[in-house]
C-alpha cells in the first residue's frame, strides 16, 4: 500500500528497482537450472540491487510501509509491538497511510470506562493506526476525553443497524467489538469491514472472522475482556501509560 502522497520521480525509481530485482532473480533462477554454480555469480547483483532498494525505502518510507495486504493485517496480531523485526519510521518521514481501526464501545458507562485502557494500548500498537470509536451519543463526550482516540462516531438514538452500517461502510480496515451484543457484530458485518474481531460465541461466529476465546486463569487481565482482545491482537499490556487528564479539571480551566 502506498503512502498518502508520493512524487512521480520516486514512483518511477521504485518501479525501476523492482523490475531490475525481479529480472535478476528470474535470471538467477534460470541460470541455476543450467548450472548449480550460477547462484554464486548472480549473488553480488542481487545484493547490490537489494542495497539500492533499501536506500530508496529509507528515503521515502511512506511509499513503502506496506506493500501487501497480508503484511498490512497479519493474523492474529495485526498490531506490531511484539514483532521481532520491529518497525522503523524515520523522524522526518511523511505521514503514513493510515491503518484505520474501529472500536465498537459498550453502551454501558461502567463497561465503556473499563475498556479505555484497552483502546489506548491498541492505539499504541502500530505507528500508522488511526483509531475511531463507535458509540451511542450519550457516551460520546466520555470518549472525546481520551487523547489516543482520533475520531468519535456517534450512534444517534433510534438509529437502525442498517443506518449505523452505512455510517461506517468503506472506511475501516479492522473492527474490534468490545460489547458482546449481537447488534454490534451485525453492524460491522453489514458495513463490510474486512477484519472483525470479537469474542467467540455460537451466534456471533457468523459475523466475526477473528475470534478471541476465553482462557480462564491464563491472563491477569482475564476479568477485563477488552484487555484480552487487545492482547490477542498484539497490544503491549506491560507498557506504562501516561495518566489521563481529569475531565472536570479540564472543563474548569476552559
Amino acid at each position: 500500500m502506498l503512502g498518502s502522497s508520493f512524487k512521480r520521480s520516486s514512483f518511477t525509481e521504485r518501479g525501476t528497482l523492482a523490475t531490475m530485482i525481479l529480472f535478476t532473480i528470474a535470471s538467477a533462477t534460470a541460470a541455476r537450472q543450467r548450472d548449480n554454480s550460477a547462484r554464486f555469480r548472480t549473488l553480488p547483483s542481487v545484493i547490490s540491487l537489494s542495497n539500492r532498494l533499501e536506500k530508496q525505502i529509507r528515503k521515502n518510507p511512506s511509499d513503502w510501509f506496506w506493500v501487501h495486504n497480508r503484511w498490512k493485517t497479519p493474523n492474529p496480531q495485526f498490531l506490531l509491538r511484539h514483532y521481532h523485526r520491529g518497525v522503523y519510521v524515520p523522524a522526518k518521514a511523511e505521514r503514513l497511510k493510515p491503518f484505520r481501526v474501529l472500536i465498537r464501545s459498550s453502551n454501558l458507562p461502567a463497561e465503556a470506562a473499563m475498556s479505555v485502557e484497552a483502546a489506548r494500548r491498541i492505539k499504541r500498537g502500530r505507528p500508522d493506526l488511526c483509531l475511531s470509536i463507535l458509540v451511542i451519543d450519550k457516551l460520546a463526550d466520555f470518549w472525546l476525553n481520551v487523547p489516543e482516540v482520533d475520531e468519535v462516531l456517534q450512534i444517534e438514538d433510534g438509529s437502525s443497524v442498517f443506518a449505523v452500517a452505512r455510517k461506517i461502510r468503506g472506511r475501516f480496515d479492522a473492527a474490534i467489538l468490545f460489547p458482546s451484543s449481537s447488534r454490534s457484530c451485525i453492524e460491522v458485518w453489514l458495513a463490510g469491514i474486512p477484519r472483525r474481531v470479537g469474542f467467540s460465541k455460537p451466534w456471533r461466529d457468523l459475523f466475526v472472522n477473528q475470534f478471541v476465546r476465553n482462557r480462564p486463569g491464563s491472563l491477569p487481565s482475564q476479568k477485563n475482556e477488552p484487555l484480552q482482545i487487545a492482547e490477542r491482537i498484539g497490544a503491549d499490556l506491560t507498557e506504562e501509560l501516561p495518566l489521563l487528564a481529569d475531565p472536570k479539571q479540564k472543563n474548569h480551566h476552559e
